[in-house]
């Protein structure tokens, strides 16, 4: 039997060596634990920035006049808030992040420069941009052609006119920042630390590349899981639209193809065509609204209809959607194809 002395010292002795074990493996594993740290510390300032930002809502509901349905007052102005919030918030992590970043030599200003050079916008955010409004519009138009959404015109035309156009103008900033400080942070941040060099040059790069981009798509999709609610055909479109992204930043080695494609599909969505997007419902500048009577009143191929072009849940939910995300992805994989960079 051991003695109590050396019991105490094996168990004095455990947090001890689990640390060094842990410091080994992190100097083994340097861009993995490199990029969970970027990822949970994002996390951590998602749920920080939510709990900040409802305080405040709460906090000024609960001291104004009203009926008396405070919680549900809260909810809902949260709820109309939140999409702005969340890329209010993904901008101030990245901020964050260079300004307090000790390893930096640039200053804050330098950097943002970097990131927002006039190359990068004009040779990268904008083909993507198009690609991605291309795209948008080319499944809004097949949905309302196939009948299952209506086109009913254009919003903003009441009274309030300035209000209507600045909750759109506010949303769209919301989803332009969410849509480019994510993409700089996992198509750039996270995707450089999981992806290393390739000595060989061998084509061991591209079974990497698929790998690396596998990993940081499970980690986009954990974290949309904590800003939104959703379903699983959502998760889905997520995940492929962080690896068709990701194998793209990996074959252009810049992330502003896939900032400006992103930003695209969310905008065009969501504000400009009214669509519902991460569970949000809004009315932007034109008014295209799912045909629910398809499913209400039991007609033939109603089911199938709902799930081609998402229903309810919007065009985030289209298992069209997802087959042209597949084709996409088919597509960047050839171009990370190593005989066919040769061929270049």
């Amino acid at each position: 039997m051991l003695s109590p002395l050396v019991f105490r010292k094996f168990i004095w002795g455990l947090p001890r060596g689990l640390a060094g074990q842990l410091r080994l493996l992190a100097r083994r594993h340097q861009g993995i634990t490199r990029a969970l740290l970027i990822c949970g510390s994002y996390a951590a300032w998602i749920v920080f920035f939510r709990l900040l930002v409802l305080t405040f809502i709460t906090y000024f509901v609960m001291s104004s006049p009203g009926t008396g349905r405070r919680f549900e007052e809260v909810s809902e102005a949260f709820g109309s808030a939140e999409l702005a919030v969340m890329g209010l918030g993904s901008f101030l992590y990245v901020v964050l992040a260079l300004a307090l970043n000790p390893l930096a030599s640039r200053s804050l200003k330098t950097a943002f420069l970097g990131i927002l050079s006039a190359r990068r916008i004009e040779s990268q955010f904008l083909p993507g941009f198009t690609h991605g409004a291309i795209l948008a519009s080319g499944i809004v138009l097949a949905f309302v052609l196939s009948g299952s959404h209506r086109y009913l015109g254009f919003f903003i035309h009441s009274a309030a006119t300035g209000f209507a156009i600045g909750s759109v103008l506010l949303r769209s900033l919301g989803l332009l920042l969410l849509a480019c400080c994510e993409e700089f942070l996992f198509r750039q941040k996270i995707l450089e630390s999981l992806r290393s060099p390739d000595p060989t040059g061998d084509g061991r790069r591209l079974t990497q590349d698929l790998t690396v981009a596998t990993l940081v798509s499970i980690l986009y999709c954990a974290i949309k899981a904590l800003q939104f609610d959703f379903g699983l055909m959502h998760l889905i479109t997520l995940f492929l639209v962080s690896f068709h992204l990701s194998l793209r930043a990996l074959s252009q080695e810049d992330f502003g193809w896939g900032a400006g494609y992103w930003a695209a599909l969310l905008l065009l969505f969501h504000p400009v065509l009214s669509l519902p997007i991460f569970g949000s419902e809004f009315s932007g500048t034109l008014l295209v609204k799912y045909q629910a009577s398809l499913t209400e009143t039991g007609e033939t191929g109603g089911s199938t209809m709902r799930f081609l072009t998402g229903g309810a849940g919007g065009p985030l939910s289209a298992f069209v959607l997802q087959i042209l995300l597949i084709f996409d992805i088919l597509r960047a994989k050839i171009l990370l194809n190593p005989a066919r960079q040769k061929l270049r």
